[in-house]
């Protein structure tokens, strides 16, 4: 996050895997996050390079977008990842915004 100049005064709330006692694919870390936030974690979306950061994701029942810069995108698909791209760049913000087409179709007709 660094690298990209996103320090930890940009967010609501942050959390490190040094406060949390089970690692990656156990959600406690995801599941403590959306805690700290207030919001539920079927309302949240992780972006994940890893198979096991992606398998947290899902254990958590949050929706995963998995970007393959360091595995395969095979890897994160068999992993459960629901989007799967191959740079960061990629992700656009339907990715993250619509959780899945049933949710689609009520916010369209609700408007």
């Amino acid at each position: 996050m660094r690298a990209i100049h996103f320090g930890p005064d940009m967010f609501d709330f942050v959390t490190r895997s040094d406060e949390i006692a089970n690692k990656k694919p156990a959600p406690d870390i995801f599941l403590a996050a959306a805690a700290g936030l207030g919001v539920e974690p079927q309302c949240c979306v992780v972006i994940e390079d890893a198979p096991a950061g992606v398998k947290a994701a899902k254990l958590a029942k949050m929706r995963c977008v998995a970007v393959a810069t360091s595995v395969s995108a095979q890897l994160l698909w068999d992993a459960g990842a629901d989007i799967v791209h191959v740079a960061p760049q990629y992700i656009t913000l339907d990715d993250i915004v619509i959780v899945d087409e049933k949710d689609a179709v009520t916010s369209a007709s609700s408007e």
